[in-house]
């Protein structure tokens, strides 16, 4: 069961192209296991923000103490892991950072190269890339072997059900002052069950996505592009396909959101035009994606306008295949959350009915990831204090643990805008991973959201 779960984290959440990356490196094959900087040491997860924060490190008064620092000269917690250029992170030690996945599947690969490409901007010294293929006791052991030969930051992103396991093996070398670490896609929590959360308390402080919204924010996309095209279709002709991931809370609370848009639609028969496909029956893939959509299509064929929520690009490009050999692509629309893959068709010259994606690109979520992992081991702050404006009250960590989520923004794009999209990326991060060169300067993108930005009910979770 492990590993089946595990499998889901392979398109979960997926946000970029499909390219090339760095391969699984074993801990065996480290080039450098010993941090520079001998006599430094990580600060611990619960020490105190050192005070150096109004005094510039160095010479040189123009050069912040920590990053993004307020105009006061004092730190900007909610700013403080964002890259900031103006600051010298060569005056700090090269602290050695990993990233350790569940698989080494492409996504997990241009993660990867997100990080690597952080580590060198913060100057760190980049450990690699390990995947424990699926195996979460692997996974456990890689944890214990990395840190043992010097890696002193660690980014995770394993089976979401092991995150327990995972706290209990790392809290020693944390409390020690050896380690600091985060989590990426998944939330990571105890999973005892509260009044509260079914899925229990966060271990850590998160970076992330509401779940539900990405599917309400999905379905009106879909509605938007039949308004926009077949303006006087009344519901009850078209049929709603969501797929989901029935084992994986985050993707099935995407196929709720979803759910919850077209369910509350006049017009709408549950019975006759809204249909859930669940890939654990079929497979969390292309081929999954067909099996679980041809019956649909067959057994209605009286319906000739389909809106899909494909949940994942993998997912959204096999239902528009299906809808392709029925004659049925300038009549339908499907969506994902991700971007790789519409990415990748568009590239070749693809157009199908699928049309759209909900997209962050890998390297900006790595950023603020490892930017927090800087700060910590920098003891500019601890887990508790970073990101205060994030903090959801009814929703932290156990024993008084104030643990903040902080949200991501994503953007839909198309055929129309996704090369700027990408521009963008590269332009922001420094780092031409995409290469369009394409004029954004009409977009407004911004890879951080505000408070008043942050999505419905986020504070209330």
């Amino acid at each position: 069961m492990k590993k089946v779960i595990a499998l889901l984290l392979v398109l979960c959440l997926a946000f970029t192209l499909v390219a090339c990356g760095g391969g699984s490196t074993k801990p065996d094959d480290k080039s450098d296991a010993t941090p520079s900087g001998g006599d430094t040491t990580p600060s611990g997860g619960d020490s105190t923000p050192s005070g150096g924060d109004s005094t510039p490190s160095g010479g040189d008064t123009n050069v912040p103490a920590t990053p993004n620092m307020n105009e006061d000269g004092s730190m900007n917690l909610d700013r403080i892991a964002h890259y900031d250029k103006n600051y010298d992170y060569t005056q700090n030690p090269q602290y050695h950072m990993s990233y350790m996945a569940a698989s080494a599947d492409v996504l997990y690969q241009q993660s990867a190269d997100a990080y690597q490409h952080w580590c060198d901007q913060l100057n760190l010294i980049w450990d690699g890339f390990v995947s424990s293929q699926g195996d979460s006791d692997t996974f456990l052991t890689n944890i214990v072997t990395y840190i043992d030969q010097g890696t002193q930051m660690l980014v995770m992103d394993p089976d979401i059900t092991t995150y327990p396991a995972i706290y209990e093996t790392i809290k020693p070398y944390v409390d020690k002052g050896q380690v600091v670490w985060l989590s990426q896609m998944g939330a990571p929590r105890d999973y005892e069950a509260t009044d509260h959360l079914p899925n229990g308390n966060l271990l850590a402080p998160f970076v992330g996505f509401d779940y539900v919204q990405g599917g309400e924010v999905c379905a009106q996309n879909l509605l938007d592009w039949l308004k926009a095209n077949y303006p006087d279709v009344k519901y009850d002709e078209v049929g709603f396909v969501s797929y989901t991931f029935s084992l994986s809370p985050p993707l099935d609370e995407r196929r709720m959101g979803a759910e919850n848009v077209w369910l509350a639609l006049d017009g709408v028969e549950p019975e006759k035009n809204y249909f859930v496909v669940d890939t654990v029956s079929y497979g969390l893939n292309m081929q999954g994606a067909i099996d679980g959509m041809s019956p649909v299509l067959s057994t209605h064929p009286d319906i000739k306008y389909w809106l899909v929520f494909g949940l994942l690009d993998d997912l959204a490009m096999g239902a528009a295949s299906v809808l392709g050999d029925a004659g049925l692509t300038e009549t339908s629309c499907t969506n994902a959350i991700g971007g790789a893959g519409l990415q990748t068709q568009l590239d070749a010259g693809q157009e199908t009915a699928f049309r759209y994606a909900y997209a962050l690109p890998n390297a900006l979520y790595a950023e603020p990831l490892i930017g927090a992992l800087y700060a910590f081991i920098n003891g500019w702050c601890t887990p508790d204090t970073i990101w205060p404006s994030w903090v959801c009250p009814n929703d932290c960590g156990p024993d008084g643990h104030t643990y903040a989520q902080m949200p991501l923004p994503s953007w839909f794009i198309d055929k129309d805008n996704y090369k700027a999209f990408y521009s963008w990326c590269d332009d922001y991060t420094g780092w031409v991973y995409y290469g369009y060169g394409e004029d954004h300067s009409a977009y407004d993108w911004t890879p951080i959201l505000t408070v008043d930005e942050a999505p419905e009910g986020w504070f209330d979770k």
